[in-house]
């Protein structure tokens, strides 16, 4: 079972199916949107290309007046770039009551990542340009980084750049970069992957990769799931955020994502889920 149906699975273990219906959908060029009947609301990395916005948005909508929640066109093994986002917003939207009372549902929250979660680190990758990369660099005991992100080729520039100044700045910390096709994380002891992996349906291979005994977690604003499918892999935690109310009415009005950016880089309140 691949990670997003056994995530709704847990979602209707937990009686948040019941009764819910997909009543918005909103596509901007950088994040989408689920909103539920009960005013809920979900967000994920928008990763497709396909305009204009509001005829994809009446089209899937219709979908799901004859698919409820879309479950038989969003939870087949295989979905398009554009399925794949719209899929991790409404299971962030199905998850928000569980976020916002994790102890009823089984986990438990904290507003960051607990420092011991990272401390201990020797040999650390990231997926994912940024994400915990640098909370990692500044780990005393690091004695090797790999950073891996699909796009090495068109950000090599940037990336190049990062790793020299990290290079610099401690000459005897091994730093490498990939673009993550040839996965090698056997010899890391710490894992971060960013959850914009959930969006372009990498997640399942990613987490596949690993093994028992790293410490695994996944971060990112899309990411904002009920977490137990994720701990049931192996992650030991899961960094992300709650959205504000005022995300909504901004992406109605601007279907650019401009003035979504301030709150997805760094404006959302943080969120750390953790086993119980």
């Amino acid at each position: 079972m691949n990670l997003a149906l056994d995530c709704l699975r847990h979602l209707g273990d937990a009686g948040l199916l019941a009764g819910r219906e997909l009543e918005e959908i909103i596509f901007t060029d950088f994040y989408s949107a689920a909103v539920l009947d009960n005013g809920a609301a979900g967000w994920a990395l928008n990763y497709a290309a396909a305009r204009p916005w509001r005829r994809r948005e009446r089209r899937w909508l219709h979908r799901a007046r004859q698919d409820s929640l879309l479950r038989r066109t969003l939870f087949s093994t295989s979905v398009p770039a554009e399925a794949a986002g719209l899929r991790a917003a409404l299971l962030a939207a199905l998850s928000l009551p569980a976020l916002q009372a994790p102890t009823r549902y089984g986990f438990r929250s904290e507003t960051d990542l607990p420092s011991p979660l990272l401390d201990k680190a020797c040999h650390a990758a990231v997926i994912g340009f940024g994400g915990l990369m640098w909370r990692l660099f500044g780990v005393p005991g690091l004695r090797s980084l790999r950073i891996l992100d699909l796009g090495l080729q068109r950000r090599r520039g940037e990336m190049e750049s990062v790793a020299a100044a990290m290079r610099l700045a401690r000459p005897a910390l091994r730093i490498e970069l990939g673009d993550g096709r040839e996965l090698a994380l056997h010899d890391c002891d710490t894992v971060s992957i960013t959850g914009s992996a959930l969006c372009n349906g990498s997640l399942d291979s990613l987490l596949a990769a690993t093994r028992t005994g790293q410490q695994v977690i996944v971060q990112g604003q899309s990411i904002a799931v009920h977490p137990q499918a994720l701990f049931d892999r192996g992650v030991a935690a899961v960094l992300t955020t709650r959205k504000s109310s005022a995300l909504l009415p901004l992406a109605r009005a601007d279907r650019s994502g401009a003035a979504l950016r301030p709150w997805f880089e760094g404006g959302n309140e943080r969120l750390c889920l953790l086993p119980a």
